[in-house]
């Protein structure tokens, strides 16, 4: 990989994640569409996906086919830009406080599935979900 490299060609995975060790502790089966998670929550999950798309998109018709350095640095640009919308995204779905165990469960699957885990410290927010969870619950 050359300087001209985009940030999407330098994603890449890692080992389990401490995310991905909880969803897979919670038995996650729940998607996006399933009953019960919040419309909140999907909304934040689907547009990520929308985002992840576009990039993809972005870096299969135009990094990779554009031609000589100004338009080549260009599209890098113009793909590192919807590849830092899309990390928001994921960042929304980590940080949108859930209060169902459904959406704990949708969360962590989304979290697990994206490597959200690898680098980064998930765990004051997953533990805040938890405990909203358990005062809703009476617990």
């Amino acid at each position: 990989m050359g300087i001209n490299t985009s940030r999407r060609a330098l994603i890449g995975g890692a080992g389990l994640s401490v995310v991905a060790i909880a969803a897979s502790a919670v038995a996650v089966t729940a998607s996006p569409g399933a009953v019960g998670i919040s419309p909140a929550l999907i909304a934040l999950i689907a547009d990520a996906g929308v985002l992840d798309e576009a990039g993809d998109r972005h870096q299969r018709f135009v990094v990779e086919r554009a031609v000589g350095d100004a338009a080549i640095s260009a599209a890098i640009d113009e793909n590192n830009a919807l590849n830092d919308a899309y990390a928001d995204a994921l960042d929304a779905v980590a940080l949108h406080p859930v209060s169902t165990f459904a959406d704990l469960r949708a969360k962590l699957e989304f979290m697990s599935k994206h490597q959200m885990g690898d680098g980064r410290n998930w765990l004051d927010q997953v533990s805040a979900d938890v405990l909203r969870i358990a005062s809703a619950e009476g617990r």
